[in-house]
């Protein structure tokens, strides 16, 4: 909040841990604070991301190897992360990313096929009730959708495998998202 400082966030998988560190322009703080997360098996946290929301309201972390999104509370003035729960809908999730205004979260999910990809749609009005926010996914597309991050332009860019010369539309309601060769 004071657009000065900077929390820096990794996920520990000996201990299953959150640490975050603070930095300041004195330097980095050495000791990171340490938020409680979800037992998660080493080999599991392959093709993991992290990403905070813009609104610095909420982390999601997806992990590919075990099919799940861990959604979590982010105070963007302490630092502190609070684990909601796991989100798990049978596919594999490879990149996540927020819309420009933090209304809405898109995940990918690996198919494997002719669509190695799927993204779908999720509101975050209802992040705090799984049972609701799963019900909100819309599925915006498939075959593209690696690599998933907001520019400064506000559209979703995206890396396609197969189809280096394609471009998706998320929808004219929300915003674009565009597929870069990699």
């Amino acid at each position: 909040k004071n657009k000065r400082d900077v929390w820096i966030i990794t996920r520990k998988f000996i201990n299953d841990n959150y640490a975050v560190f603070l930095i300041t322009p004195e330097g980095i703080d050495q000791t990171p604070s340490l938020y409680p997360a979800p037992d998660r098996l080493e080999q599991d946290a392959d093709h993991a991301y992290m990403k905070l929301s813009y609104d610095k309201k909420y982390l999601f972390a997806t992990y590919k190897g075990d099919n799940t999104v861990e959604i979590s509370n982010f105070n963007s003035e302490t630092g502190e992360i609070e684990f909601l729960y796991e989100h798990l809908i049978g596919l594999s999730p490879a990149d996540v990313e927020f819309s420009p205004d933090s209304k809405f979260a898109y995940i990918s999910y690996l198919q494997g096929g002719n669509n190695p990809t799927l993204i779908k749609q999720y509101n975050m009005d209802y992040v705090h009730d799984p049972s609701l926010f799963i019900t909100t996914a819309i599925d915006i597309g498939t075959g593209i959708g690696r690599g998933l991050q907001l520019a400064t332009d506000g559209k979703i860019y995206c890396m396609d495998y197969n189809n280096s010369q394609s471009e998706y539309f998320i929808g004219s309601r929300i915003s674009t998202i565009r597929v870069c060769n990699r």
